[in-house]
């Protein structure tokens, strides 16, 4: 299923723009210093460039530099920074499901993400870890304390959606955790 986010759209839209504003001051910069005198030798060049085809590793396919000796020129590719943005907040969920409705699709995989972000604050926050039992009732035990910790975790999400609706649980314990002393 193709899905688009206008929020994951910007977001990725921004970062590229950052990308290319960032390798265009490079290279800028590169080329005042060739004016200057400041690069003497092609070799030191090259491995200028190199350094920025690292840097702006994301971008540097969209610019077609040119450097030969000691001169420096460069291009956009505007029909391959085009495609991007329309690439931009698109991705694709694929299903082992015989679902073909997309809504159904799409609230399964929000009902799995949920599944696994439980599953990691099970893991993280409430610092449950694979322990291994040998008797059944520690087991059952230990799946009890895990299952009260996740309901508490949940009921902390619903209290603070209502309450503070900037607030994640993660921010909300984070902050009492740097509570010392409380004097009431």
């Amino acid at each position: 299923m193709l899905c688009r986010s206008s929020g994951r759209r910007e977001k990725e839209a921004a970062m590229r723009r950052r990308q290319v504003l960032g390798l265009m001051r490079a290279l800028l910069k590169v080329r005042r210093q060739l004016g200057r005198g400041r690069i003497k030798k092609a070799a030191r060049l090259q491995r200028r460039l190199g350094r920025l085809q690292e840097r702006y590793a994301r971008v540097w396919k969209y610019a077609r530099v040119q450097a030969e000796g000691l001169t420096l020129g460069w291009d956009w590719d505007r029909e391959q920074l085009r495609w991007a943005a329309v690439r931009d907040g698109a991705y694709l969920l694929r299903a082992h499901g015989t679902e073909k409705d997309p809504a159904r699709l799409w609230e399964a995989y929000v009902q799995l993400s949920e599944a696994e972000a439980a599953f990691w604050a099970l893991k993280s926050e409430v610092k449950v870890r694979p322990i291994w039992h040998w008797l059944e009732r520690r087991v059952e035990a230990h799946v009890l304390v895990a299952f009260l910790g996740y309901c508490l975790w949940v009921c902390l999400k619903h209290r603070l959606r209502a309450t503070a609706p900037s607030l994640t649980p993660w921010q909300a314990l984070d902050q009492l955790g740097r509570i010392s002393l409380v004097e009431v």
